[in-house]
C-alpha cells in the first residue's frame, strides 16, 4: 500500500500534573515572599490532546507491534494517545476514508488487557488483535473480544502442547531451571509456550528442543531474540 500521512499535525498539545508542590522563597532586599508551583516527584502526568483533524483520502490498514512500538515508556504516551485520538476520530466521522488498526504482539490476551487496562488514558483499541505471536486473532465486540476459532482450528494442525510440555520438562531436567526456565504463566497458552533460555546456552538448547520436538511429529515454529528484561537471556515461543 503506498505510504500516507495519517494526518496527526498540527498538533497542540497540553500537560498536566496530577498533584504539586508549593516552594516559598523569601527575597533579602525585600520583605515580600513568592510562592512558586513545583511539581511532585510523584505527580501523575495526564496528557490531553488537541487534534486537528484531516480525514484520510484512501483507505489505510495500520499495523504495529505493541511493546516499543504504541507503548514504551511514561513519555511516549502522548504519542500513543495522539494515535488513539487519531483513530476515535476516524471512527466516529463519515469524512475521508476508514483507517483500521491491527495490532501484532507477543503478548497474550490476558497480558494485553492488563496493559491496555493500566494505560488506558493512551492506548488505542484495536480493530483486529493478533497475540501470541500470531496464534491467535480477536475481534472486539460489545461483549468483550471474539476469537476467530476458523484461524484456531488451521494452526492447531500437527500442533500438540502436552508432547512440547513433556519436552520442555525432560531438558528442564537436564540442564537445570538456570539454564531454561518457562516464562510467566499469564504467556502461556494452549497454542503458544514462552520459554527463556540463559544467552550462552541457547544454540544448545534450540538445538535439543528441535531434535526431540521432530521426533514427536511436532509442527512448530520458533519465534527468538535477546529477552528486553535481562539480555543475558534469551526468549524461545
Amino acid at each position: 500500500m503506498p505510504h500516507q500521512s495519517l494526518g496527526l499535525s498540527p498538533l497542540r498539545a497540553t500537560h498536566s500534573l496530577g498533584s504539586t508542590s508549593t516552594a516559598t522563597t523569601h527575597s533579602s532586599t525585600s520583605s515580600s515572599t513568592t510562592t512558586s508551583v513545583v511539581p511532585s516527584p510523584a505527580a501523575s502526568m495526564s496528557v490531553q490532546v488537541q487534534q486537528y483533524h484531516v480525514p484520510l483520502k484512501r483507505p489505510l490498514l495500520l499495523v504495529s507491534d505493541l511493546d516499543d512500538t504504541i507503548i514504551s515508556g511514561p513519555e511516549h504516551d502522548l504519542t500513543a494517545a495522539m494515535l488513539r485520538e487519531f483513530l476515535d476520530y476516524n471512527r466516529r466521522t463519515s469524512e475521508g476514508a476508514m483507517c483500521k488498526l491491527v495490532v501484532n504482539t507477543g503478548r497474550t490476551l490476558v497480558s494485553f488487557e492488563s496493559v491496555s487496562s493500566e494505560k488506558r488514558h493512551c492506548v488505542p483499541v484495536p480493530d483486529v488483535l493478533v497475540t501470541g505471536v500470531g496464534t491467535r486473532i480477536y475481534f472486539p465486540t460489545q461483549q468483550g473480544w471474539q476469537e476467530d476459532l476458523d484461524w484456531v482450528a488451521h494452526i492447531s494442525q500437527g500442533w500438540d502442547v502436552h508432547a512440547v510440555m513433556q519436552v520442555v520438562g525432560q531438558l528442564v531436567g537436564e540442564v537445570g531451571p538456570d539454564v531454561l526456565r518457562y516464562e510467566a504463566f499469564m504467556e502461556q497458552t494452549a497454542l503458544k509456550q514462552t520459554l527463556l533460555v540463559r544467552a550462552d546456552m541457547h544454540p544448545h538448547v534450540a538445538a535439543a528442543l528441535d531434535e526431540r520436538l521432530r521426533a514427536h511429529g511436532v509442527q512448530y515454529l520458533a519465534v527468538q531474540g535477546p529477552w528486553v528484561r535481562d539480555r543475558s537471556w534469551w526468549f524461545m515461543d
